[in-house]
């Protein structure tokens, strides 16, 4: 019955497409609800084709395990690796019109085998499987590359003669063009250059008006603030016996000044303050150059918001 030949029709790759049956007939093999759902769902590709002298190659590939079976004549009985895993002794035979694959698994004495059948249906590969009374099918499309072929009626003409750009500008309107935005550009430039100047000007001529009242203003806080200290002093020190405001008990604390002025430092000012007052005052916290309020005003808490500007 075997055949050494077998049409090229079914030779090619062919990728799963749809199923008959499949899940009933696993399940009639006894294969467990989850494993039939993974099985199901899993990709299929069979390639199969002609190696010469009579020998033959199919592959099986998928998304969980692939099979490659090179080198066998229809007819002889050759031993590899299963789906499964296991080993198994395989047989191909060509009969009217069918591909005929049978496995017997060589880890079970009792096994009497499974044949599946190829046909080829159009650009359809059909692979048949029964097992009691159910019978499987499973139909595998054609991937090959088709040679595509030209419309109805031919390919339109088209020009293969040489051809130039067409000119949007001529030569001379385009240094025209420059030449005026250059002029342009060099104007607006030194017009914007004599503005900055005249801006930077105005701004020195106002900060240098402004300067002796601002240096006045900041002077007579500062003695404000160090007769507040005086004052303080002079209250808090009014039951010490012979302390005197300035000095240490009547003594000067510089000798080498005389009746010259010396400004404390910012530590001996707020000495006796609240580290606040001192972040407050001494740095200037209470008025930074941005004096809006700012965006997080409403979202960091108070403890944070005062050590930002």
């Amino acid at each position: 019955m075997s055949s050494p030949s077998m049409p090229p029709t079914f030779f090619g790759s062919f990728k799963l497409e749809r199923s008959e049956n499949f899940d009933e007939y696993l399940a009639s093999k006894g294969v467990n609800w989850f494993l039939r759902k993974m099985i199901g769902f899993t990709s299929v590709t069979k390639v199969i084709n002609e190696e010469g002298d009579g020998k033959w190659m199919m592959e099986n590939r998928s998304s969980k395990k692939n099979t490659a079976y090179h080198g066998w004549k229809m007819g002889e009985t050759f031993e590899a690796e299963g789906l499964d895993g296991k080993q198994h002794q395989i047989t191909f035979d060509y009969n009217d019109d069918t591909l005929f694959e049978k496995h017997i698994r060589m880890d079970d004495p009792n096994d009497k085998g499974e044949t599946y059948r190829y046909n080829v249906d159009g650009d359809y590969l059909v692979l048949t499987m029964q097992n009691q009374a159910i019978t499987c099918k499973r139909w595998m499309a054609e991937t090959g590359l088709r040679q595509e072929m030209p419309p109805q009626g031919g390919y339109q003409k088209f020009n293969f003669h040489r051809t130039f750009p067409k000119l949007v500008w001529r030569p001379y309107l385009a240094i025209s063009v420059g030449t005026a935005i250059t002029l342009v550009g060099s104007y607006y430039a030194l017009w914007r250059k004599k503005w900055y100047i005249t801006e930077k000007f105005e701004d020195v001529e106002l900060n240098t008006a402004m300067q002796p009242f601002l240096t006045a203003e900041r002077d007579r806080y500062w003695l404000k603030l160090l007769a507040k200290n005086r004052d303080l002093e002079a209250e808090i020190m009014k039951d010490v016996p012979g302390w005197k405001v300035g000095t240490w008990y009547g003594e000067p604390v510089y000798f080498t000044i005389g009746e010259k002025w010396w400004d404390p430092t910012p530590i001996e000012v707020f000495a006796h303050s609240h580290p606040k007052a001192y972040e407050w005052e001494a740095m200037w916290r209470h008025h930074p150059e941005y004096s809006a309020p700012h965006f997080w005003d409403n979202l960091l808490p108070e403890s944070i918001r005062k050590h930002l500007w």
